[in-house]
């Protein structure tokens, strides 16, 4: 067989199956049904990126939140330990110095 005879083997029209019209039909009104049909909100991108920027916008600012406030706990613990060890130095210098005094009036 030449290469133009298989060519027209190839290319020659069969005639389409009895129910090929109904089939195709059945399948294009099924697609277009399905693609009516708007996909659930949690499956679009739009509304999963919108969902994870308010879950976002919730989260982080609370975050944020207790960082800064555990932040001005531990600076005002830190503000009252100063605070105790200066009045404890004070007093001991108080003290020493009232020694010094009494120790070089006697001698």
């Amino acid at each position: 067989m030449s290469f133009e005879d298989q060519l027209r083997e190839t290319l020659r029209q069969e005639p389409a199956p009895a129910d090929f019209r109904a089939k195709l039909m059945a399948r294009v009104q099924a697609e277009s049904r399905a693609a009516a049909l708007p996909a659930p909100w949690w499956k679009r991108r739009l509304s999963l990126a919108l969902a994870a920027a308010l879950v976002a916008g919730a989260v982080i600012p609370a975050g944020v939140l207790e960082h800064e406030r555990r932040e001005r706990e531990r600076g005002l613990a830190a503000r009252n330990q100063l605070l105790t060890a200066l009045a404890v130095t004070n007093s001991t210098l108080r003290h020493t110095r009232e020694m010094i005094r009494r120790n070089t009036r006697h001698s």
